[in-house]
Order: structure tokens, then C-alpha cells, then sequence
């Protein structure tokens, strides 16, 4: 996540900025990512239910810059080579760089949440990867590149 967000590449940032925008970005993906699960496993959009996440907010946050930090984030570069200069595209470059890291990190996620959550047997794990991975990316796609990576680069703005 560190990787996609062009406020922390330029060189007016500190190092308090460049530390807060994958962290934060880790948090609301993974608190917004656990609300949505909760919803689908038919829980009631009541005041509970918005505190549901934070009992597993820690470790899938840890979990979300392990991975983008692993294999994540070089994916999105290797992704990122290929499509040339974003700048130039019709598309802004935050919402292309948002989309590509979320396409990236949702299956990784998938698979973490599959094997964490579901302990699915040597014959099950690809079907249910594939089933969180296809329920969680329409949502992850929307929070992502309107809630998690706006309020991470207004924190990263009020850092810098």
C-alpha cells in the first residue's frame, strides 16, 4: 500500500506521513472487510455490529501489511510497469492504482481468511478460497477506492 499512494512517493512527506498511509489503509481495509463478513453471515446492522470487527481488527491488519509488503505491493509495481504512465490515462492515477493494488490483495486476503477463518480441507481450499475471494471484491473494490484510500490520504495530508 505504501507502494500506491503518490502523496507518500513525492518527496515532500515525512516519515511520519510515509508510515501512516499503509498503516491506515491496513486498518480500515481490514475493519471494513470484517464488517462486511459479519453482515453476510447475517448479522444486523445495529451499534454491535459496528464494533463486531475490532476483535480481529489487530492481527487481519497485521496480516493485510504482511502480505502487501511479501507479495502484494510487487504485484502492483509489476502491474503498474505494464500500464505505462498513468498520468496519461483518461482514468485518474489514483483510482487506477487503487483498483490494481485491491485486485492484488483481495485474493491474497482471500487466502488468508479462507485458511483463517473457514479451515477448509486440502480438497476444499480452492473452492472456498475462490467463493470468499468472489463474495469479498466487489466490496473491497468500492471501500477501498471510497472510504479506506480517501481517509488514508486525508490522514497522510494532516501528517505531511
Amino acid at each position: 500500500m505504501s507502494s500506491t499512494n503518490p502523496a507518500v512517493n513525492s518527496s515532500r512527506t515525512s516519515r511520519k506521513a510515509d508510515a501512516a498511509f499503509p498503516v491506515c489503509m491496513a486498518v480500515l481495509m481490514a475493519y471494513g472487510m470484517e464488517l462486511y463478513n459479519h453482515l453476510l453471515m447475517g448479522a444486523s446492522f445495529t451499534p454491535a455490529t459496528l464494533l463486531a470487527p475490532f476483535s480481529e481488527l489487530v492481527p487481519m491488519a497485521l496480516a493485510v501489511l504482511v502480505v502487501e509488503k511479501l507479495l502484494g505491493g510487487h504485484i502492483v509495481r509489476w502491474v503498474m510497469s505494464k500500464v505505462g504512465d498513468a498520468n496519461n490515462l483518461a482514468i485518474p492515477s489514483g483510482i487506477i492504482l487503487g483498483a490494481v493494488t485491491c485486485l492484488a490483495m483481495c485474493p491474497l486476503m482471500s487466502m488468508v481468511a479462507t485458511l483463517t477463518f473457514k479451515h477448509p480441507t486440502f480438497a476444499t481450499v480452492i473452492p472456498l478460497w475462490f467463493g470468499t475471494f468472489v463474495r469479498n471484491l466487489p466490496f473491497a473494490l468500492a471501500w477501498a477506492l471510497l472510504v479506506a484510500r480517501p481517509v488514508s490520504g486525508a490522514v497522510v495530508r494532516r501528517l505531511g
